[in-house]
């Protein structure tokens, strides 16, 4: 995934392809060196020097805090875990009432940026 700050300062992708959907988000945390960079979020917003991609300071709160870290490594590792898990989670907010995802109105492609209507 990826993600723009309002007005189009800042931004960018997760991952090295946002379009994919894999585990690369949790191996790309794990192994890349971030950055604080001036533009983003309240103006906190992580930047890989060499490939440039994103992190905000939840995405590190889940390699900084033990218990969340060891999803963030099983994750990393073990993608059908990752796609288990991600689809068990998706059908409980399924059967909490959250539909359907709504593409977000600037978004050029469903996948690429979309908001929970619940």
């Amino acid at each position: 995934g990826k993600f723009e700050v309002e007005g189009g300062v800042g931004g960018g992708a997760w991952t090295a392809d946002p379009q994919h959907f894999d585990n690369s988000y949790y191996t790309e945390l794990l192994s890349k060196r971030y950055e604080l960079s001036a533009a983003g979020t309240d103006g906190l917003l992580l930047r890989c020097p060499i490939s440039g991609t994103v992190m905000l300071p939840t995405d590190h709160a889940l390699v900084r805090d033990a218990k969340f870290r060891l999803f963030a490594e099983k994750y990393s590792t073990d993608q059908l875990a990752f796609f288990r898990d991600f689809a068990a989670a998706w059908s409980a907010l399924q059967e909490l009432g959250c539909e359907r995802l709504i593409p977000h109105p600037g978004s050029l492609t469903y996948a690429s940026s979309c908001v929970l209507p619940c």
